[in-house]
């Protein structure tokens, strides 16, 4: 089985016109990279209540990358679905265009989609769409960063624990202790480019999260075990969102 290159883009922001604007991203990315994209959202963020301006409809633009028209199918010698390229994204015809054909397959395949178990072929094809996550990675959403550049107190936080950070960011200020909040908007791959340089600002980093285990968290100490000390995990998961006040009892230090 082929191993596909996912990214997993969260909707990371406790208002929904940030939803909205990563859904449109997230379906830009899939088109433009020829990549599965998964947009997360939790259940609070869905199916809460909220007052939301109109979504402006003005910024939506479609990025089909590099869907091959009709016309410039005509004028190829061959077409090769999975073709081998520089930045790993292969020309495509959607399905059903006229004087075209590939083969979709679960198992490993050449450049014309055909079923290979050539191992020459296999080592080209993991390598075309692995190299994807390193060359997307300027393009996936970036990490929010709230709060003085100097404190040494951090929260991470990503989905609807923005609102609830947000607010006990203020209350630690009026109790002096300055906070600085990291909005994680990309899971995976792991935004390390982004992550690793905050983390090394700060003595301490709490990490906001709705679940049991601490997925976020566990991530991090995965890609970046050097800051291992320094994560703290802030987990709830009693069907109730955070509330500022919990998340100011955890902070160390806070009065």
């Amino acid at each position: 089985m082929p191993t596909w290159a996912t990214v997993s883009i969260p909707g990371s922001s406790s208002h929904p016109v940030d939803c909205f604007e990563l859904t449109v991203e997230a379906l830009n990315l899939a088109e433009r990279w020829r990549v599965p994209v998964i947009l997360l959202l939790d259940q609070a963020l869905s199916q809460n209540t909220t007052t939301s301006p109109r979504f402006d409809l003005s910024k939506v633009h479609l990025d089909r990358g590099k869907r091959l028209t009709p016309e410039a199918t005509t004028k190829l010698q061959q077409y090769k679905i999975y073709e081998l390229t520089s930045d790993g994204v292969s020309p495509y015809a959607p399905p059903g265009t006229p004087g075209v054909w590939a083969e979709v397959t679960g198992n490993e395949h050449d450049e014309w989609g055909h079923v290979s178990v050539n191992p020459a072929n296999r080592l080209k094809m993991m390598r075309k769409r692995m190299e994807k996550m390193v060359l997307a990675r300027s393009e996936l959403p970036p990490c929010r960063v709230f709060g003085p550049p100097d404190a040494k107190v951090a929260i991470i936080g990503f989905g609807s624990t923005s609102g609830p950070i947000l607010e006990a960011q203020r209350i630690l200020e009026h109790r002096g202790v300055p906070t600085r909040y990291l909005q994680v908007r990309t899971v995976f791959p792991v935004p390390v480019h982004e992550i690793d340089p905050f983390l090394k600002e700060v003595d301490s980093a709490y990490i906001v999260e709705h679940n049991y285990t601490g997925q976020l968290a566990r991530l991090l100490r995965e890609t970046m075990p050097w800051h291992h000390a320094k994560l703290h995990s802030v987990l709830k998961y009693d069907g109730h969102t955070f509330r500022a006040p919990q998340i100011v009892s955890e902070v160390k230090g806070a009065k």
